[in-house]
């Protein structure tokens, strides 16, 4: 994340809300994702139709765009000249994670909790990415802003499950925010290894498709060796909405690749974190799930997760810079 981010101007505010929308895919797509989950009765099987149906749509798009089939001829053409460690083109792995923890914890715990959980794990592996140069070979140094924005999350995440959950069901909710926790976690070290295959590729769509291929490649096993052992018994109320984790996922990512280079990633990091907090409240107002429910705790962990987010990419320190400077003009 680059500090050298400005805020944007008034003809880039489309752009901000644009990053914003695309923060609400990420809930909906929690909230999809836990919904087939119940309709089938496995996580494993939810998160492995969601990857494989992503899958699907990218390979027509492979098929159908040329700028995408040459993406894919440049994935191959990258991993074979070593542009980037081989081992990368797995990293649909911890995406694969992030779906299973999704399509687990929101029926338990909600969606509002699953993004607090995940936003804290993103922040955190954050730093330590950053710190040891992973991706990029280029380590940077701890700042305060960081170390505070790290800590900000894992307090609204401790807050959020003492204060939101009753005593019977604590420390069950306990267990199950661990999974969306080490997702973020993991999405941390996924988002560096993805722009590393797309600097070596020069195309966001490459990375795009070996996630969602390694993805599909382990959940599907995943699920092969489970069905034996498992009977799953799920409502059987399957709908159309329930299909479209996938897709969803695919516009959260290509959102982020088509709007860095407009208006940088600490806006775009920040403005998509907005998008997901709300999307969460919003999701979880209207089409509640889990036993937490909405609280002024939940509220008030979502609003200090921003708070935590904004302060560690830099986004207060650029806007109190530029109001200053702009009162210092301002004066006679």
């Amino acid at each position: 994340m680059t500090m050298n981010d400005s805020l944007p101007s008034k003809n880039a505010l489309g752009y901000v809300a644009l990053a914003v929308a695309s923060g609400f895919c990420f809930p909906f797509q929690s909230r999809v994702n836990g919904s087939l989950a119940q309709a089938i009765g496995t996580s494993t099987g939810a998160a492995a139709i969601s990857f494989a149906i992503g899958l699907a749509v990218l390979v027509v798009g492979a098929i159908v765009v040329p700028s995408f089939r040459r993406a894919t001829r440049s994935l191959f053409h990258a991993a074979a000249e070593r542009r980037f460690p081989i081992w990368y083109l797995s990293a649909g792995v911890l995406g694969a994670f992030l779906v299973y923890a999704q399509s687990s914890a929101v029926p338990l715990i909600g969606v509002a909790l699953v993004s607090v959980a995940v936003i804290a794990g993103q922040t955190t592996s954050g730093l330590g990415v950053d710190r040891m140069g992973f991706g990029t070979g280029k380590p940077q140094p701890l700042t305060f802003e960081r170390l505070a924005g790290v800590a900000l999350t894992i307090i609204a995440v401790a807050w959020s499950v003492a204060g939101s959950i009753n005593t019977e069901t604590g420390f069950v909710a306990m267990l199950i925010i661990v999974l969306p926790l080490l997702a973020g976690i993991g999405s941390g070290f996924q988002q560096a290894m993805n722009g590393a295959i797309t600097r070596g590729t020069h195309h966001p769509f490459a990375p795009t498709l070996s996630n969602f291929l390694a993805g599909s490649i382990a959940l599907g096993v995943a699920w092969a060796v489970q069905i034996p052992f498992v009977h799953p018994q799920g409502s059987g109320e399957l709908q159309w909405w329930m299909l479209t984790g996938g897709p969803l996922g695919i516009v959260y990512i290509a959102a982020s690749a088509f709007l860095v280079p407009r208006i940088g990633v600490l806006l775009v990091t920040v403005s998509v974190v907005a998008g997901q907090l709300i999307g969460s409240l919003v999701i979880d107002v209207i089409f509640p799930t889990g036993s937490a429910g909405i609280s002024f705790v939940v509220v008030a962990a979502l609003v200090l997760t921003l708070v935590a987010v904004a302060i560690t990419s830099g986004v207060m320190r650029v806007a109190w810079t530029r109001l200053v400077r702009n009162a210092r003009r301002r004066r006679p």
